[in-house]
């Protein structure tokens, strides 16, 4: 992960420390900040930063916190909030990141009641123009008037990002005769922290400089050095002789190589000075047993290419970020690296930091995504694949008979794609006692209604790391979802449980929602017909079109047998928040649809 994107997601250039409190009682009523380049003898560029905050209790008093970053390329030159007011100084501990070297300056400020005010001041240097790529506009207070003010040096532009009605623009001729680009925010709703909402790039104003790098080319250049780390590892002959033990072909080494790495290397985001962006060397990775995703990737090609195999490191953005390299050449365009391989005519883009993905599979965020692909001075620019929302499929299968007044069911649980590495990660992260109720609880959600009697992998959790899919199957018994009166069956068919597909909570939601895959979901039920019985009524089939795919539930009768088909075809992940209350509408009218029970009819015996 490169540090200048992973911040915006923690911290925008004016960071809160705190969260608003979300009934907006304290306000930033005015708010001022200006970033200027300077350009030292050798030609180098940085740029200056000065902030100047004043939050106002609108509604009553209370307590602010305000602060910003720094560390690593960025230093703090000055900052106040007054004379009884102390700073405080700690290291940056973001979720998800092992260890990261950048500080927060912050105040603790008291606004004492209703009407009265504090400020904060803030002054910093960018000390490398290349780690100075985003602005944003918002804030975690609502904005009542903010002036953003930057003057850029001459091949330096600005991109503009979601930018609304509360943000207005202008420009105006400094004395020097240099344009300074004006923003002014005007009642500018906080932003406001939801589950499951899109990143920061996907939905918040900002502005994005470029111009540190000429091109696409400048900044795969860049990285492209910082990787020419020493790729040396001893006795690497052996090592690889022990990792491809028993493969016969190039294609097994090459499986072999990358599951290896991926069960033996743990992966650790480290973000310290330019470890951010330079990788860890391959001895030192297999050293200390862990690396983040370029030591990972590293490691992972300087393994292959000693096979003889075309191996590149490749540089590459996240579906996170809305924009491409080449079409935005700064270091907010990047934000992950990974491992491309050529083999027998097949583009693989390999990520390591996964665990159980065949070779095929491209992980759902980096689907038709920009690849920077190492080729010596110059890059090659692919396009990785999208692969179908059926590459990700869930499915859930019961094959039912009725015996002695309960259902027998032959359960079959299955995973691929990005469902399958949640599946797997999450069980293989399980203490040993708690392995099997959570393995029966795959086969059924309600282990009151359905008993395990039976519950077993296909195959060893570790096989799996190359097979395309994961199963687990077992034997059910279920007397609670058959009910038989007079000459008449009814029978719950709805397998149930769905990892992807809930109602979202729209109270007091401001956010779009992100589903975790484009996916394919699927319960299936096929009940054998008992001898002498016959369908009396088959419910309704449904199929829901949205935005987001299908939403479908069957009910059909054929060989002597009744089918139950529950799908969800999910294409498109984000659901507007305009689009929430149809989701949950149509999410209700299709389980309702699911839970329909199905009748059999005795039929009566012909007299001897």
């Amino acid at each position: 992960m490169y540090k200048t994107l992973f911040l915006c997601f923690f911290f925008t250039l004016t960071a809160h420390v705190a969260a608003a409190q979300t009934d907006d009682a304290i306000v930033i009523s005015n708010a001022t900040e200006q970033y200027w380049a300077q350009q030292a003898a050798d030609g180098t560029v940085s740029f200056k930063n000065k902030m100047q905050t004043t939050y106002l209790g609108e509604r009553m008093g209370g307590w602010v916190q305000a602060g910003t970053y720094y560390g690593g390329n960025i230093t703090l030159d000055a900052n106040s909030a007054g004379l009884m007011n102390a700073a405080s100084y700690k290291n940056m501990e973001p979720r998800g990141v092992f260890f990261d070297d950048m500080k927060v300056c912050f105040y603790n400020l008291q606004i004492p009641r209703k009407g009265k005010t504090v400020s904060a001041r803030f002054e910093r240097t960018f000390t490398d123009a290349r780690f100075f790529d985003l602005i944003f506009l918002s804030d975690d207070y609502l904005t009542r008037h903010k002036e953003v003010e930057i003057t850029l040096p001459e091949g330096y532009r600005l991109l503009e990002h979601h930018l609304n009605e509360h943000i207005g623009k202008s420009q105006y001729q400094n004395k020097q005769g240099i344009t300074v680009h004006r923003y002014t925010v005007s009642d500018l709703p906080a932003d406001k922290k939801e589950a499951g909402m899109p990143t920061s790039l996907r939905r918040l104003p900002c502005l994005v400089v470029v111009g540190a790098f000429s091109d696409v080319q400048a900044l795969y250049r860049w990285s492209h050095e910082l990787s020419l780390v020493d790729c040396h590892v001893a006795s690497l002959d052996s090592l690889i002789g022990v990792i491809t033990q028993g493969c016969a072909t190039g294609r097994e080494r090459l499986q072999a190589t990358y599951a290896w790495v991926r069960r033996n290397i743990r992966y650790v985001a480290f973000e310290a000075g330019m470890a951010s962006h330079q990788p860890d060397t391959p001895a030192e990775v297999l050293r200390k047993r862990w690396g983040d995703c370029k030591g990972m990737s590293l490691l992972l090609r300087t393994l292959l290419q000693a096979q003889g195999l075309d191996a590149r490191l490749t540089f590459i953005g996240t579906d996170d970020i809305p924009w491409r390299a080449s079409d935005v050449p700064a270091l907010a365009s990047l934000n992950h690296a990974i491992c491309t391989v050529v083999h027998q005519g097949d583009t693989l883009f390999l990520d390591p930091t996964t665990h159980y993905l065949p070779l095929d599979f491209v992980p759902d965020h980096l689907q038709g995504r920009e690849a920077i692909v190492e080729q010596s001075d110059s890059c090659l620019l692919l396009t990785t694949p999208t692969l179908p929302p059926s590459a990700s499929t869930d499915s859930l299968r019961y094959d039912i008979s009725i015996d002695r007044q309960q259902l027998s069911i032959q359960a079959t649980a299955s995973w691929s794609g990005m469902l399958k590495e949640m599946v797997m990660r999450t069980y293989s992260e399980l203490a040993a006692k708690d392995k099997a109720e959570w393995a029966n609880r795959r086969l059924t959600t309600n282990l009151q209604r359905r008993q395990v009697e039976r519950c077993e992998w296909a195959a060893t959790a570790d096989s799996t790391q190359t097979a395309t899919w994961a199963r687990l199957s077992g034997t059910l018994t279920d007397t609670k979802s058959l009910l038989a009166t007079g000459n008449e069956l009814f029978i719950d068919m709805n397998p149930g449980g769905d990892p992807i597909c809930n109602p979202i909570d729209t109270t007091k939601r401001v956010n779009d929602a992100v589903l975790p895959f484009r996916c394919r979901i699927v319960r299936e039920a096929s009940l054998q017909l008992p001898q002498g019985c016959g369908v009396s009524w088959l419910p309704d089939s449904i199929a829901i079109r949205l935005p987001q795919g299908t939403l479908s539930c069957s009910f059909t009768v054929a060989d002597g047998r009744v089918v139950f088909r529950k799908v969800a075809d999910i294409s498109d992940k984000r659901i507007s928040r305009s689009d929430i209350a149809q989701w949950n509408d149509a999410l209700r009218r299709w389980n309702d649809a699911a839970n329909q029970q199905v009748i059999l009819e005795t039929k009566p015996q012909k007299a001897p």
